[in-house]
C-alpha cells in the first residue's frame, strides 16, 4: 500500500495576514483536488498527521470542527481516500507537564504497526528552507529530519504571491520520485 502522511496547516491552508494578498475564494479547493490527484496517479490512501488530527474521531474519521470536516469531506468528494491519522503521542516531562512528541515518531509508530505500507510519502510545510539552503544542504531543526528523503514541503505563505504557497501542481512529480523509494 502507498500512503500520503498529510498535513493540513501549510499544505491544504496557509497563511494569510493583512499584509499578505488575499488567496482565491477557491483555493483550498484547488490544492485538493492536487491531493486527490496525487492520490490517483499513485493509488495512495491518506493518513492525517496534522497537528490537528487530535480533532479527528479515529472511528469515524470525523470532525467536529468544521473546517477540518470540510477539508475531510472534500478529500472524500474528489476521491481521495483518509483512512487513518497518526496517533497522538504525549509524554509527561515533568509532574503535570505534558509534552507531544515531534511528528517523526508519531509517523514511525504508524509505521511499525502497519507493516502493509510498502511506500510513503510526507507532504507538510514544516521543513520549508530556501532552495539556495537545501542545495547547501543546510536545514532547520525540524520534528521530520528522520524522514527528510520522503518529504515533499509546500511554501507556508509568500508575502507577494499567495498563488504559490500550498501544495502545487508541480508537487505532483516529487511526491511519485518519493514514492519509488522502499521504506526505511
Amino acid at each position: 500500500m502507498n500512503v500520503i502522511f498529510l498535513d493540513f496547516d501549510g499544505v491544504i491552508t496557509t497563511l494569510n495576514g493583512n499584509l499578505r494578498p488575499r488567496e482565491k475564494e477557491n483555493a483550498k479547493e484547488e490544492r485538493i483536488k492536487i491531493v486527490a490527484r496525487i492520490c490517483d496517479l499513485y493509488d495512495c490512501k491518506i493518513v492525517v498527521e496534522s497537528a490537528h488530527k487530535d480533532m479527528i474521531v479515529r472511528k469515524t474519521l470525523t470532525s467536529r470542527i468544521k473546517w477540518i470536516q470540510e477539508i475531510l469531506d472534500l478529500l472524500k468528494e474528489y476521491g481521495a481516500e483518509v483512512i487513518d491519522r497518526t496517533p497522538c503521542i504525549k509524554t509527561e516531562i515533568a509532574p503535570g507537564i505534558i509534552m507531544e512528541i515531534w511528528k517523526e515518531a508519531e509517523i514511525k509508530a504508524y509505521l511499525d504497526k502497519h507493516p502493509e505500507v510498502e511506500h510513503f510519502c510526507i507532504i507538510d510545510d514544516d521543513d520549508r528552507v530556501s532552495e539556495p539552503d537545501k542545495q547547501a544542504g543546510n536545514f532547520r531543526n525540524s520534528d521530520l529530519n528522520m524522514y527528510r528523503e520522503y518529504l515533499v514541503s509546500p511554501l507556508l505563505y509568500s508575502d507577494t504571491d499567495p498563488d504559490i504557497v500550498g501544495i502545487q501542481e508541480y508537487h505532483i512529480e516529487e511526491v511519485g520520485k518519493i514514492l519509488q523509494k522502499k521504506r526505511i
